[in-house]
């Protein structure tokens, strides 16, 4: 499947996933308003709760001045309840309870409400003078008061606000005792509920707003990204379409490298041919059997590189798959190139094994390169001396280097010895490197002159393992 295939496919499939961001986002948004709300809630509470204690605070401490000759008896603490009888006075207050500094009850009013004991972690801030309140929504009447007479109390459930204050003059900011007032709370509930009726419809209508805002600016946002989408998708078509392309320009091109190794292997037995010829056309025979002889060595050689380059070609087409050990590639080559060796009476070398396997296809344009290679290196190395090929590597990397020892390139020829040019030698083309390099970069080898001197030549050709390419007739 192509990459555009499947960017569309992942468009067709990601339909779903807009609607479910959308929901996911609200659903955080909703969370958080609720969050929010709570603690906001919490926080207005205590202030509504806290507003009753610092009022009744302020009572007591008035009553407290007013009466600031008041001797305190810790035994019975009469005069102390005296003392916020008026405070009781407030609209709502049910009991009133009176307890020594240390939390230890002294009396309550009216007699009916119980005892009771003040824990002692509240006490510390009381004696810093700070009141505390707390809001119970359902308490039992029995929990605060005795039953009078023998008549039962009422046990339905009453909502109920305990205030607690410090008892204290303003010129004497010493504890003289601590007031408990038990307020009546349905004022203080039906304030809770239109407090959080207030803050739903609020919390409800930013929840909306902020809702259909994001959905907008999520929608939109997915808009644009699906037609990205189908805009990446086109030029990934049209990528694949350019790369398709350029595949087939690269398998004509490796064709017409094919071809150019024919041609240039022809150029040399024909002008030999070419000679011979001319010599019989001018009456310059001389000795007729060696030179036929000659001739017919020189066709067998033209035969056997057509024989060559037509099986790489049908190999192709037919896309045959094989392996081919390094060693056996290197027999082919010698194969090839023995003949030439001996007769120019140069030394031939081949080091191999490396126990890597290639593919025919691979080992097909890989063995034209290096005839090439050698049949050059041969070429310029006069008689009596060697050349030598190495290749060494592992199943990621091939190396192979061709060494001769001819006279090496000319300064100026150094830099551009893959380019074609004419031909020192007698039916050169001056192609071979040429097309040696466009096969090396069909194959996605690396060819490379890595030395030139007058001790000779070293060519370096470097291949990937396990990357084919394309086939020529694709």
């Amino acid at each position: 499947m192509s990459k555009g295939d499947s960017i569309q496919r992942a468009m067709l499939s990601s339909r779903r996933v807009p609607r479910l961001v959308i929901a996911t986002t609200l659903l955080v948004l909703a969370m958080t308003i609720g969050l929010t709300t709570r603690q906001v809630r919490t926080g207005i509470r205590e202030q509504m709760i806290g507003r009753d204690a610092a009022v009744l605070h302020a009572v007591v401490t008035t009553q407290l001045d007013e009466q600031a000759s008041l001797e305190w008896d810790d035994a019975d603490g009469g005069d102390a309840l005296r003392a916020v009888l008026l405070a009781s006075r407030l609209k709502g207050v049910i009991g009133t309870r009176l307890f020594a500094t240390d939390g230890t009850f002294l009396e309550s009013f009216p007699p009916l409400v119980r005892e009771a004991e003040l824990p002692a972690d509240r006490l510390p801030g009381f004696r810093r003078g700070e009141p505390g309140s707390r809001y119970v929504s359902a308490v039992d009447p029995v929990e605060i008061f005795y039953a009078s007479n023998g008549n039962g109390l009422d046990r339905e459930p009453l909502p109920l606000l305990v205030v607690e204050v410090p008892m204290h003059a303003t010129s004497d900011p010493r504890l003289l005792g601590i007031a408990q007032f038990l307020i009546e709370g349905h004022s203080t509930a039906v304030e809770f509920e239109r407090l959080d009726r207030r803050l739903a419809a609020q919390a409800l209508a930013i929840f909306a707003v902020a809702g259909v805002v994001l959905s907008w600016a999520l929608s939109w946002a997915f808009g644009r990204l699906r037609r990205t989408q189908g805009l990446l998708a086109d030029q990934t078509r049209h990528l694949e379409q350019a790369n398709s392309e350029l595949a087939r320009a690269a398998r004509t091109a490796a064709v017409g490298a094919i071809t150019a190794h024919l041609i240039h292997g022809l150029r040399s037995p024909l002008t030999g041919l070419q000679h011979y010829v001319a010599s019989l056309g001018n009456g310059e025979g001389g000795n007729g059997a060696q030179e036929w002889e000659i001739a017919v060595i020189t066709t067998r050689r033209m035969q056997s590189l057509i024989n060559e380059v037509v099986n790489v070609l049908r190999e192709e087409e037919a896309a045959s798959a094989y392996d081919v050990s390094v060693d056996e590639l290197l027999g082919l080559v010698r194969g090839r190139v023995d003949g030439v060796a001996a007769e120019r009476g140069v030394d031939l070398e081949l080091s191999g094994g490396v126990p890597v396997r290639l593919m025919n296809r691979t080992a097909n344009l890989l063995k034209l390169v290096l005839l090439n290679l050698v049949d050059n290196a041969i070429q310029a190395t006069p008689a009596g001396r060697r050349v030598r090929v190495e290749v060494d590597g592992d199943e990621r990397l091939l190396r192979f280097r061709v060494r001769d020892q001819g006279g090496g390139f000319p300064e100026a020829a150094v830099g551009n010895v893959f380019v074609p040019r004419r031909s020192t030698r007698e039916g050169g083309a001056g192609i071979g490197l040429a097309i040696s390099k466009q096969l090396a970069d069909y194959l996605g080898a690396t060819l490379e002159l890595e030395s030139s001197s007058t001790a000779g030549c070293v060519f370096g050709l470097r291949l990937p393992v396990g990357t084919e390419p394309e086939e020529l007739g694709g």
